[in-house]
């Protein structure tokens, strides 16, 4: 998600904006993890680093840049093993029309956002190069 983006969606859903421009990001968080705030709307710089144990939903308003950068950003959810959801809201033209990804992570995104399969067996052949046979 742009900055731009994140700061429209959070003007809109009246929620705290987080991205790499925000000055008081250590106040927002703080917030965030006292449940003072229940929604952050970021870009993301909230990926790689944030360990909170209570996250119960991911919403991804768009594609992330990569297929390890959204493991990272779902992985931000499930850290207390309890149930969690990543939901992402994106059209498969999108995906395709993705300028930066080659044609085989264009074909992994599609089949790992779109299709109906074992999306854990879909990200382990991807990222650890090993086929599960169940999932």
């Amino acid at each position: 998600m742009t900055i731009k983006i994140a700061n429209d969606l959070s003007k809109y859903l009246n929620y705290q904006v987080l991205h790499r421009d925000v000055e008081d990001k250590e106040s927002i968080l703080k917030k965030f993890r006292l449940h003072n705030s229940l929604v952050l709307v970021c870009t993301s710089t909230l990926s790689a680093g944030f360990d909170y144990s209570s996250v119960r939903a991911v919403i991804h308003f768009q594609s992330a840049y990569s297929i390890i950068d959204f493991a990272q950003e779902s992985g931000r959810a499930d850290r207390d093993n309890q149930l969690a959801k990543s939901i992402v809201f994106i059209s498969s033209s999108s995906i395709l029309s993705t300028k930066r990804d080659s044609k085989v992570q264009k074909a992994f995104k599609l089949t790992y956002l779109v299709e109906k399969v074992c999306r854990r067996r879909v990200l382990n052949a991807e990222l650890d190069d090993q086929h599960m046979t169940k999932c």
